[in-house]
């Protein structure tokens, strides 16, 4: 079975979001496998695994913003 859980690291320097963004292709590659359990649930996991990008860019926006501001 995919999990999502594997394309999240444990660890990892810099945005975790721009690392996870890595894993997608290989989401893809997996979406296109000639079994159709495989290629179902990498249709799935993608859209999760791009929300969670999504989620982790917002959080890091927020997070720098309240961070600059404190400096004004």
């Amino acid at each position: 079975m995919l999990h999502l859980a594997g394309f999240h690291p444990m660890r990892w320097s810099g945005s975790r979001a721009e690392f996870v963004v890595t894993r997608i292709p290989l989401i893809q590659v997996l979406s296109a496998n000639g079994r159709p359990e495989v290629s179902a649930r990498a249709a799935t996991v993608q859209p999760e695994c791009e929300s969670r990008v999504a989620a982790e860019r917002d959080r890091k926006t927020v997070h720098d913003k309240l961070r600059d501001e404190r400096f004004e």
